[in-house]
């Protein structure tokens, strides 16, 4: 992770929330174990997230997932 970046900060649950995740903030710290390209950061002993970094790292969550779903799409019989 680069620096910092500044402006309003979430916590897990916010996160959760912002990301459209149901299950709370426990969804979001189980992301920060399996998925190490989750931007997060540590502010005394809480996790935060930025919401222009969350708004990143979905974005390219859902380019990644595009070419698995286009090929998928091309097997469907009609």
């Amino acid at each position: 992770m680069s620096a910092t970046p500044s402006g309003p900060v979430l916590n897990s649950d916010q996160a959760a929330e912002y990301c459209g995740y149901r299950g709370g903030g426990q969804v979001i710290r189980n992301l920060k174990v399996s998925d190490p390209t989750l931007p997060w950061h540590k502010r005394g002993s809480r996790l935060v997230f930025f919401p222009q970094e969350l708004d990143e790292w979905l974005r390219d969550r859902l380019e990644s997932r595009k070419p698995a779903v286009a090929a998928a799409g091309q097997n469907k019989k009609v």
